[in-house]
């Protein structure tokens, strides 16, 4: 009896723990049949949202994010890359300029013109270029294939130097345009005023080159399914209340990115009286005072000029000062060289040293002093100078006489004289002898409106050498502007 009541109590539990699991069981199998219906019924897709995403959300509170794919099939708002060819949002074609792809955007405060603007804008929401013109096979331009032009503007008036390369030509459209020639081909244009309106505009870029302002991008333009793509570059320079703007649309591939830092780097503004007499001095002293860093040391230029004036007995003399890693600044905070060149004592002061924006402040400091006694203070800029700093002072002091040694001696170069005749092979790239007879050579020119004599056996250098090295420019000279003269409004 005993065995059959543990028996039956043993039936008992595993019947129990049998009909748990069937429970179990029967609602796993309720719940997944629930779920099924649930989604069969409204499909939803959960979208993850990016931190940059959720602030530019709440930044626009106008635009709405609609995750549903049932109500919302437009492709602005489907986040799905195979939906939206939008360059914007595919992360394997935008980046900015410095990585080499493009950016696709539209230009503040451009001179395009407001339906070029508005043609931008359509573009950006509705179309894209599909070509990647950065995988083009650009042109590049050695440093001895180039050619100087001067671009004048008489209204302002205004003369602008630009490097181009040596094959280019320019054939007059109008008074405010001219045609970029290469072979016989039009490959791009020179303008003043409004430009042609491209599809977009891409890679947009500004620069302020001293006193030039830089708007810099790509055009896109496309006709007849064919896309072409277009460099440009728009230069804009103040003078007073006016202001002159210069533009180049240039067929992308003429040029590599070498040569497109050539081209933009060396514009320049020239002064109206360069190559001419030097402004007359008042204060009837004859001696010249030549003041600056270690340049004026290492060129001798103190003793060239000093023989050139010694061999034509004209009565000047020449001090040179040269103090270690000098600028514009220092002559303004040092007393003594303060009071050197304000004093009086010399007829003209040739001044180098500019290598920053403030040494043109501290320039016009000290030519307040020269006024006060009618000594004539020089741009005179060393070799290693800042052309931007340079470009400014001359732009600033019209009364302030020029004598561009430093553009002299590039000039030479790009004539063919080899870059170390002019220069050390050191840190700092002093200027050797030979550029010191440059600026010698220049200031007596200037001085007494003609070439220098040959020089004496006690100069620096022989003569031979000068004359071996440097060919024609002893007697002659370079021409007071190099280079074509194309007049534009």
């Amino acid at each position: 009896m005993r065995k059959v009541i543990l028996i039956l109590l043993a039936v008992v539990v595993i019947l129990t723990f049998c009909s748990c699991d069937i429970l179990q069981i029967i609602t796993s199998s309720n719940v997944t049949a629930n779920s099924d219906i649930v989604l069969s019924d409204d499909t939803v897709t959960t979208v993850e949202i990016s931190s940059e995403e959720q602030n530019s959300s709440q930044k626009n509170p106008s635009k709405e994010i609609n995750t549903s794919k049932k109500n919302n099939p437009s492709k602005e708002n489907n986040p799905s890359k195979e939906n939206n060819p939008s360059k914007e949002n595919n992360p394997s074609k935008t980046s900015n300029t410095s990585s080499k792809k493009t950016h696709f955007t539209t230009p503040n405060n451009s001179k395009l013109s407001e339906s070029s603007k508005t043609n931008t804008t359509q573009a950006d929401k509705t179309e894209y270029p599909t070509t990647d013109f950065y995988e083009f096979n650009c042109r590049s331009i050695d440093d001895n294939q180039w050619q100087t032009i001067k671009v004048v503007n008489n209204r302002l008036p205004i003369t602008v130097q630009i490097n181009v390369p040596f094959d280019w030509t320019f054939s007059k459209a109008s008074d405010t345009a001219f045609n970029i020639m290469r072979q016989g081909r039009k490959i791009g244009v020179m303008t003043t005023g409004e430009v042609d309106e491209p599809k977009g505009v891409l890679s947009v870029a500004k620069k302020e080159l001293g006193v030039i302002q830089l708007n810099q991008h790509i055009n896109w333009y496309k006709q007849n399914g064919k896309e072409q793509f277009y460099r440009f570059y728009q230069f804009e320079f103040s003078k007073g209340d006016d202001i002159f703007t210069l533009n180049f649309n240039i067929e992308y591939t003429e040029i590599d990115d070498y040569a497109e830092y050539d081209f933009k780097e060396n514009i320049r503004i020239i002064p109206q009286n360069v190559g001419a007499k030097l402004p007359s001095n008042t204060n009837g002293s004859r001696k010249i005072l030549v003041i600056g860093n270690s340049f004026v040391n290492t060129s001798q230029i103190g003793a060239f000029l000093s023989d050139m004036m010694q061999s034509t007995y004209n009565g000047y003399e020449v001090e040179a000062v040269s103090v270690g890693m000098a600028t514009v600044d220092t002559f303004i905070d040092d007393i003594y060289l303060y009071d050197l060149c304000t004093s009086g004592e010399y007829s003209y002061v040739f001044m180098c040293g500019f290598y920053s924006m403030n040494t043109v402040n501290s320039f016009g400091l000290i030519k307040d002093g020269c006024d006060n006694t009618n000594t004539q203070l020089v741009i005179f800029p060393a070799h290693n100078e800042n052309q931007q700093a340079i470009d400014a002072a001359v732009s600033s002091y019209d009364e302030a006489g020029f004598i561009d040694w430093k553009g002299e001696i590039d000039e030479l170069i790009r004539a063919g004289v080899d870059y170390y005749d002019f220069c050390y092979d050191d840190a700092h790239q002093h200027s050797t002898a030979l550029a010191g007879y440059v600026g010698a050579h220049m200031i007596y020119k200037g001085l007494m409106n003609k070439v220098p004599p040959e020089t004496s056996y006690w100069a620096p250098l022989q003569y031979e050498y000068i004359e071996e090295k440097l060919g024609n420019y002893c007697k002659e000279g370079l021409p007071t502007l190099p280079g074509e003269t194309l007049e534009i409004r």
